[in-house]
């Protein structure tokens, strides 16, 4: 809880320019930007100090899990779609955004934390956990195309109708973690991390796998354990994850009925490529749900790896897909 909890507010800003390029063909170009003030974050509400030797109040049950209300976010986003409608039996869609959304911290509910802590590293140092938010992704495209075959005036070749949507995206980020208390906060979450020393995105990782692979995302050996009672200067969110990329691909064909009535037909395949889209590496087990708080690139102050560090074995979409169906319309 909060004692004096103070009021959130969002900011939001924005700029669209729209024109004809061509008959039929709208290009749309526009600027989006947002800034969260107030915004919840969680924190060790009494922690402990190892040069005290004791917790800042002593007579305080703890450990406290506490909200406060001073974190910020700072959202940017540059947008550019173009569309043309019915020409020559196509329409088409094109949509791409370039997006950078930063806070201090992007939820403050345990259970919802999967990429990243739900408390700051430092209660006292909020700007010290500010990075790239959980929901974060710079690039992002998506298109879509409805074909109508021009065989509409024989009955039978007539009706025929072929769609896609393609969606490609940049990465999510997550957070490297350390599976132990090093600061000695003694908080009811763990949300301590590592030094960063090195570049984890080249070499190999101590399995032999080679980095940026699922069995190797990174390179743990990029980071150390920071020294006894002290924060890790690794960033929140500074790990980025894999992209995403997915084609569906639908056919229908369509019979006109009397009274208006029509009968369709078709088969939906969804990621036609069959391109696995991998999740976030995530070794930690969050202590009120099925999911993490970030990679764990420790397991103790000796420097002893975590089991699993660095390794993906979920997905974030299915494998292919293809179904049959038929629509009456009425």
């Amino acid at each position: 809880m909060t004692y004096r909890p103070k009021f959130q507010y969002a900011l939001q800003y924005n700029l669209n320019l729209e024109r004809e390029v061509a008959p039929g063909a709208i290009l749309s170009a526009g600027y989006f930007g947002a800034r969260g003030n107030h915004l919840p974050r969680g924190v060790e509400s009494n922690p402990f100090e190892p040069t005290l030797g004791h917790r800042y109040n002593p007579n305080l049950p703890s450990p406290l899990a506490q909200d406060l209300t001073d974190a910020q976010s700072f959202y940017n986003s540059f947008q550019l779609s173009i569309s043309q409608h019915h020409a020559h039996s196509v329409s088409w869609q094109a949509f791409y955004d370039l997006s950078h959304s930063i806070d201090d911290a992007s939820n403050n509910i345990d259970a919802d934390a999967v990429n990243e802590p739900a408390t700051t590293q430092d209660p006292f140092n909020r700007k010290g956990s500010r990075g790239r938010s959980g929901f974060d992704i710079r690039h992002n495209f998506a298109a879509n195309v409805v074909y109508e075959l021009p065989y509409g005036r024989n009955r039978y070749l007539g009706g025929w109708q072929i769609s896609a949507i393609v969606s490609i995206h940049s990465n999510v980020p997550f957070t490297p973690m350390l599976a132990f208390d090093n600061a000695d906060v003694q908080s009811l979450f763990a949300s301590d991390r590592p030094n960063l020393i090195g570049n984890p995105y080249t070499g190999v990782c101590p399995n032999g796998s080679r980095v940026g692979t699922a069995s190797c995302w990174f390179n743990p050996r990029a980071f150390s354990v920071p020294p006894p009672d002290q924060f890790g200067t690794a960033g929140r969110n500074s790990l980025r994850g894999p992209a995403f990329r997915e084609c569906d691909l639908s056919l229908q064909k369509s019979f006109q009925l009397t009274g208006g009535t029509q009968i369709a037909f078709g088969a939906d395949a969804y990621d036609l490529l069959n391109h696995p889209n991998f999740e976030v590496p995530s070794n930690t087990q969050n202590a009120l749900s099925l999911g993490g708080n970030g990679d764990a690139i420790f397991r103790y102050g000796a420097g002893d790896l975590a089991d699993n560090v660095g390794q993906i074995f979920t997905t974030v979409s299915n494998s292919r897909e293809i179904q049959l169906v038929a629509r009456f319309t009425f």
